[in-house]
Formats: C-alpha cells, structure tokens, sequence
C-alpha cells in the first residue's frame, strides 16, 4: 500500500479511496499497530479528496480514519466539510457533535445534537454510481416524525474535478407516513448525463 500511495498521481480519486477502505479495513484487523494503519488510510483519503474535494464517501472516511487517530483538529475540519455536503445525515451529525466534543466545543455540541434530534427526515445516500458519461445516485428519504410529512422537492447536483455542477437532476419526495408505518421511507434512484462526473451532493428545494 505504500507503493500504491507514492504512486498517488497516477491513480484517480477512487483508486485512492478503495485503498484507504482496505486501509482502515486492516487497522480495525490489527490489534498491535492500529495508529500506522490508521495514517496511512487517512493519506489515501486525504489524496483522494485532493482529486475529488466533493465525494461524500471520502469525506466520512476521512472524518473517521481522524477520529480513531484522535486528531481533534484535522477531525473538526473534515467533520465540518461532510455536514456542509450530507447536513440531513443522523450519523453526520453525531460525527460533527463528537469532533466539537473533543475539541471542547461544549455549546457548540448542545446545539448540533439539538439539530440532529429536531431533523424531521433522513437522507441516505446508498450507492453512488460514476461512468464515462452518467453517474447515478440511489438513496432513500425516511420520515423521522410520528406524524405524516409533507411531500417536497430535492435536487441531485452532479459535480465534476473543478467542482462545477454539470447536471442536475429533480426528485420528488411524495407524502410519508408517520415512523414506524407502511410508506414511512421513499426510495429514490436518478442519474445524470455528462462526461467527467466524480462525486455529488443533494439541495432541498422545498418542503
């Protein structure tokens, strides 16, 4: 993996985040040096988002390769860049209230642990699907709420290398059902059209 790393800018940003997924695979494995494991992931998620700023994947990868590494700093800082691009996220959320925590961010945690419980849906983002000319994003909507919510819109906007939106596509989230009953969660798959698409993000447009 070393080799695979120092040959960094010959591999494009996925090639870097698998690795760094094995990476991270290995530290959990490792019951004796877990910390040299830990780094070397976060060097390939770090390379990674140099080549793609905007993955979601890289940047909860990232914040958790700092967080078992207890690098406070770098961990508020990514925590920070993934609630920018995944704010709809319970487990986001808590990742960004335990980085203010351990950089002693008290009233900040309060706060952001006040916004994870009051969020009245969840977005999951489950596949992300990059190809020469489309990418295709499948994810869900689940109702949070013990009461019917409101149908809204949602735009998938998908990003390219210099981090311009190149294709946006709509998504139509119809009433749901209070938790816990039939027709609680929608699932949702879209794709966008154009060449050199590497990673995404999601905008509600109304509610």
């Amino acid at each position: 993996y070393d080799s695979v790393l120092a040959m960094a800018d010959s591999l494009d940003s996925f090639g870097l985040f698998d690795a760094g997924v094995s990476l991270f695979r290995m530290a959990q494995a490792d019951s004796t040096n877990k910390p040299a494991w830990f780094r070397r992931a976060a060097r390939a998620f770090e390379l990674g988002l140099a080549k793609s700023p905007h993955d979601r994947d890289g940047l909860y990868n990232l914040t958790n390769a700092y967080l078992a590494l207890a690098d406070t700093v770098k961990l508020l800082q990514v925590a920070t860049r993934l609630y920018a691009a995944d704010s709809m996220n319970r487990q986001t959320v808590s990742l960004l209230a335990q980085a203010q925590q351990m950089n002693g961010q008290r009233n900040e945690v309060v706060r952001t642990l006040m916004r994870r419980d009051s969020l009245p849906f969840e977005v999951n983002i489950l596949r992300f699907d990059p190809r020469d000319s489309v990418a295709s994003v499948r994810g869900g909507v689940q109702n949070l709420r013990g009461r019917e919510l409101t149908g809204f819109n949602m735009a998938i906007e998908f990003i390219n290398g210099r981090g311009e939106v190149v294709a946006t596509e709509r998504v139509e989230i119809p009433s749901l059902n209070g938790v816990g009953s039939p027709g609680s969660a929608y699932d949702f798959t879209v794709e966008g059209r154009a060449l050199g698409i590497i990673a995404y993000r999601y905008k509600l447009l109304g509610s």
